[in-house]
């Protein structure tokens, strides 16, 4: 039988892998996980950081001190830049309500312990959750295959080398407190890349001369290249 090549590296850090609440783990967690913000209050909500120095963090985040809105979020450490959050049109709404991590994915509870997000069914038990040098998070089976990634679901940042697909969009956020869907949006078509306010065009890339491109071909994908 063909041996899958990164399945010694995942053995590697299941063995030993529980984590204590408060530790900040390194790269990947296991099911059963469980994290809040009060079991991370020490390190303001971190509970796993990227390989490689730490450049990513995985964080129960309660933006400029809100008590009442936390998120599943990854956070760019250097320039404390969230770049990624999962629930920001249901927040937990207490620090000691759980985010957990099972075999079969991820969810948030509210106090009273109603799931108010969560990850898709998998045709596969869930394995790991890692958290990669580019800050991608992603949910891994047994046999390392990702079932599920926040690349695939960006919110209203893009970074180097994720790629915003044909039919993808970003969305900003209501207010730097509040990660509630906002007014602005930039989508990318086969066409082209456009930006509007509550659904009403003010921009399009192909009409921006600032912004030259191809002249012919169909649009594949948006991406941040070296100098941003």
């Amino acid at each position: 039988m063909r041996r899958h090549p990164l399945l010694p590296l995942l053995a590697a850090v299941l063995v030993g892998a529980a984590v204590r609440a408060g530790k900040i783990a390194t790269e990947v967690v296991v099911p059963d996980f469980v994290a809040s913000y009060l079991l991370f209050i020490d390190t303001y909500g971190v509970f796993l950081q990227s390989g490689g120095g730490g450049a990513f963090q995985a964080v129960v985040y309660n933006p400029a001190g809100q008590q009442d809105r936390y998120y599943l979020a990854v956070v760019h450490a250097p320039s404390k830049t969230c770049v990624w959050v999962a629930n920001r049109d249901a927040p937990i709404t207490d620090r000691a309500a759980p985010l957990r991590l099972t075999a079969r994915g991820i969810s948030a509870e509210d106090p009273n312990g109603t799931v108010v997000w969560s990850t898709p069914a998998f045709a596969s038990p869930v394995a790991a959750l890692r958290l990669d040098e580019s800050g991608n998070l992603a949910l891994l089976d047994g046999r390392n295959r990702t079932l599920w990634q926040s690349f695939d679901r960006p919110t209203d940042v893009l970074v180097s080398p994720q790629r915003l697909p044909v039919g993808g969009f970003l969305a900003s956020a209501v207010s730097d407190s509040d990660y509630t869907v906002g007014g602005y949006r930039l989508d990318v078509t086969a066409a082209d890349a456009a930006l509007t306010w509550n659904g009403s065009l003010y921009w399009l890339l192909s009409t921006d001369v600032k912004s030259p491109r191809a002249p012919e071909g169909a649009v594949a994908s948006m991406a941040v290249n070296d100098r941003g």
